[in-house]
This record gives C-alpha cells, structure tokens and sequence, in this order.
C-alpha cells in the first residue's frame, strides 16, 4: 500500500518539529524498491499517517556514506567469489587425488578426462575387442624385449611401439576416465588399432565388409569408445580395404555393391589415365537393397566415404578426377535409393576426395616454389633440408595421408622436384607417421619399408627405406635423449642388419646437432643389445 510520491514531497524533518516524521529519500529506498525489500523502516504514509519514529519504536535509519557503502558491497561480493572458488577448486583436486588411488588404475598414457555414466557403462569395454586390444598391448610390450628392471627401462620396453593405453578411475559410483582421446586420437590407441583389425579381417575372410559393418553397427551399442570414435574409424577401413584390395573401388565395395563388366572395366580405364569411352552416358540403374544401404549408412557413411575419397584421389593423380567423379555419380550414388540421406552421404564423400587432391595438388606447387626460392642461397642443400622437414613435422597431416607410406613418401618423387633434397625428403618423411603414432618406432620401420617398396624397385627401393631408417634413429634418441636402451632395441627390430647402423647414425647426427659435439662412445654401452651396442661403438 505505499503510496509513491515526488521527491519533491519528502522534506527534512527538524530536531524540533512534532509533526508527522518524513524521510528524505536515499539511495537504500531505492535499491530496497527494486529488490522488493520493503521493511519496518519504509512504513506506508497510508497506514502511519500520523506516527512518528519514537511511536513506532524504529530508530532512526543511520546515513552511510555511498563510497563506503559500494566498498562494503564490492568486498562481500568478492569474499563469495574466492570462497567459491576455493571449494571448487578443493573439492576438484579431492576428486582427482582419490581417482588416481584407486586400485588398478594407470594414468601413464592418460590422453584426456572425460565424465562418464556410472559403472554399469563404465569405460571397460563389452565387447570382443577390449580383450584383443589388450593382448595386443601385452604382446607389443613382450616384443619390445626385456632389460633392466629398472622403472625407466620398464616404461620404455612397454611404450616404444605405441598405441596409446586406456585407464579408467572410479570414484563413489562415478567413473572418471582417462581413456576418452578425440575421436580421431582414438585411432591411434591399442583398441582403436585392434578394432580396425578385427574388421579388416572380417572382411578378407567373408570376401566383404557386410560383415564387419554389422560387427560395427552392433558395436555403436556395446562400446562407447567405438562409438565415439567410429566416423574416423571407417573412413580408415575403408581406405583400407581400397588399398589391400586389386580391383580398387570395385572391390572395396565387394558383397554391398555389385558392379558389372563395364562399371569395372570403366574404374580400370580411369585409373590408368584414359577417359573412358563410357563416360557420362551409362548409368547402372539397379537399386541397392536396403540392407546393403543399410549398412553402408553407419556411423554417417563413413566406410563409403573413406573409399570414394581415395578413389577420387588416385583419379586425380592421373588426371582423370572429373571421370571419377561421374562414374560415382553414376555408378554408386543413383543406386542408393530415393531417400534424401543415402544419396547425400555418397555426394559428401565426392566432396572429401575433391578437397583431398586439390590440396594436395597445392602442396606440391608449394614445395616446388620453395625449392626454387631455396636454390638462390649459397648452400641450397641447407634449405632444402629445412623445407623438407617443415613439410613431414609442421604440416599438418589429416592422418590418413601417413597412414599410407607409399602416399606419404611419394612425393619426395614428384618428378616436378626434380630429385632437389631427396635425401632430406626421405629422412624426415617418418615423422609424419610418429605425429600420429607417438613414439612407435617400430612400426615406423615397417612404415618405410611398405612405403619404398610400394613406390620403387631396387635399388631405389633399398636406398629410400635406408635413409626413412636413419629418420627413425633420429627421431628414437631425440625423444629418448636419457635412455638410450630405447635407440638399441628399435635398431635391432630393422629388416636389413646393414640398416642398423642408418639408424644409429640417424640418432648420432641429431646429438651432434643438438648438443654440439660427437655422440660419447661411453653411451652405447647402455645399449643392452649386443651386436647394435657393437656397432655404436664403431
């Protein structure tokens, strides 16, 4: 019932008068108006017209001055605020602290926290694959030999191959994982790795993916780690299955689409760098049968994009990306129904293989121009190394590209370069396969070899994987500077005993390099292997 009245009403009350009190209005009438704070002290002129303070038994309100007053509020607001800070930050390292002591628990290759639902989903995963994926871990562990018992040693004989690990934490029904790496991180785990595995070799004993696509669909439900890492999973296996396979696109595609003699012969042409005499004209007008569309649809498509892309890629290598194009168009993307979504996937994956080869094509003018730039300066041998190695460790790499060795490693062969750094090319060239595969040097090794190998003939072959081996050296010791146990155990896993001493070279010249002086002969007798710690010593 207050009644609102003009300031201009409200007028000082002298120490002497008896009539009725007024009040001047102040900066707490207001802000006690606006938070609906209306108390003793703001009495209704209505219902106390006649009242004054000493009958109501109020004392008077004291005035506080408005700087202090604001000072006042400001220091409370802030005290709030660190002490909820505090607790917060208190009660976030309780939590942690109790995490990483629960029993069994590894956070050594911790790759990300992540909140998860309690344990009846926690990360142990239900599927057959957790159980292959540890063996795998286990084996690549046993393979990397065993020296000292030392806890350096030990962290080295089991981490040096790669793969990352997964650990889980469970804290009062809550689990808090340490195993939750981006989706495409993913990948590079020990499960992510077991996983494509297990479908690639579903796929080569049925003479087709159906049934590892259904393994996968059934796996979108039983495993949270495929499930949050299955888009980038399958576009993997399907290049994958491109790559293994001799008929390319055609039997990728083996017992989810059928292509007929032409559609076959026609993918051929086209890779060999022919126009096809086909193109643009025949369409196969079959439609796929749902459940062929059906599992060509999981995880967004990703098995179809992985192949089309690579397909689009390859074509553009041989300047024929515009007849791949069609023959997609026509061959794959007009079978898929009339639903808007299967033919949406289809086109998408044109797009991915478009990009792919233009940047890629874009790349090779790049290193050319820069190769030309570097052959202006007095020792162009220096630069050249330099461009080489921005190119394999600051580029950044989709993963895909060092996942195929023969891809990766064929541009230090571009016929555009004209041979300028080759050397340099293929030294550094594995690490682009290590930015993705953290410190598995063994399987770098295998990386240079199928990647040589698929590229050239000997003795080019041998050369190029000789010197992608010494890369790998440098890479071992300039990532294990104080265990050189680590260096010893790779070189000893190499293919050709005459390439381990290109690998001790390759750590040799990266510790002359970074610490200014020949690597100490004394080191290579922390080498536990004998005939690799002989030949340090030479």
């Amino acid at each position: 019932n207050r009644q609102v009245r003009s300031p201009a009403t409200f007028l000082p009350m002298s120490k002497a008068s008896k009539a009725k009190p007024t009040r001047i209005a102040t900066e707490d009438d207001e802000d006690d108006e606006e938070n609906g704070n209306l108390g003793a002290s703001d009495v209704s002129d209505n219902a106390h017209l006649n009242a004054t303070q000493e009958d109501l038994k109020i004392p008077p309100k004291p005035q506080r001055n408005k700087t202090i007053k604001r000072c006042y509020r400001f220091s409370m607001l802030a005290g709030s605020w660190l002490l909820m800070f505090y607790l917060g930050a208190k009660g976030q390292s309780m939590l942690h602290s109790r995490a990483t002591a629960s029993p069994g628990s590894s956070s050594s290759s911790a790759v990300g926290e992540a909140l998860q639902t309690p344990s009846s989903t926690s990360s142990s995963t239900t599927s057959a694959s957790s159980t292959s994926a540890s063996s795998t871990s286990s084996s690549t562990a046993s393979v990397a030999g065993s020296g000292n018992s030392s806890s350096s040693d030990s962290s080295a004989s089991s981490s040096f191959r790669g793969g990352q690990e997964l650990a889980s934490h469970t804290t009062s029904g809550t689990t808090f994982s340490t195993d939750a790496p981006a989706s495409y991180g993913f990948l590079y785990t020990s499960e992510g790795m077991a996983l494509l595995d297990e479908l690639v070799s579903l796929s080569h004993a049925d003479g087709g993916a159906k049934p590892a696509l259904k393994t996968a669909k059934k796996y979108l439900t039983t495993n949270r780690h495929f499930g949050d890492a299955c888009h980038p999973l399958l576009h993997r296996f399907g290049r994958t299955l491109y790559r293994q396979g001799e008929g390319g696109i055609t039997s990728a595609f083996a017992g989810l689409i059928d292509f007929d003699a032409d559609s076959e012969n026609e993918a051929k042409t086209i890779l060999s760098g022919v126009s096809p005499a086909s193109a643009g004209a025949a369409t196969t007008s079959t439609t796929l049968p749902d459940d062929s569309i059906d599992l060509l649809m999981v995880c967004n498509a990703a098995y179809l994009h992985g192949i089309i892309e690579l397909f689009l890629f390859k074509a553009g290598l041989v300047g024929q990306i515009e007849a791949a194009q069609h023959f997609v168009e026509r061959r794959v993307c007009r079978r898929l129904g009339t639903t808007f979504r299967p033919a949406w996937e289809c086109r998408h994956g044109v797009g991915h293989g478009l990009v792919q080869y233009q940047r890629h094509s874009r790349l090779v003018e790049a290193l050319n121009q820069a190769l030309d730039l570097g052959a202006n300066m007095a020792s162009k041998a220096d630069v050249w190394n330099g461009i080489w190695m921005d190119h394999f460790a600051s580029t950044e790499y989709s993963g895909h590209d060092a996942d195929d060795p023969a891809m990766a490693l064929s541009i230090c062969y571009e016929a555009v370069f004209k041979k300028r750094g080759l050397g340099d090319c293929t030294l550094y060239s594995p690490t682009a396969f290590l930015l993705h595969r953290p410190r598995a040097y063994v399987e770098a090794l295998t990386w240079c070899q199928q990647g040589c190998f698929g590229i050239l003939t000997d003795p080019a072959a041998s050369s190029c994987e000789r010197s992608c081996v010494t890369g790998v050296g440098m890479q071992t010791l300039k990532e294990n500077m104080d265990n050189v146990t680590v260096l010893g155990r790779v070189c000893d896993q190499v293919r050709a005993s005459g390439h381990i001493q290109a690998c001790l070279n390759g750590a040799k010249g990266y510790y002359s390099f970074a610490m200014g002086g020949k690597f100490p002969v004394a080191r290579c007798s922390e080498i536990d292997v004998p005939r690799v710690a002989k030949a340090c010593k030479r």
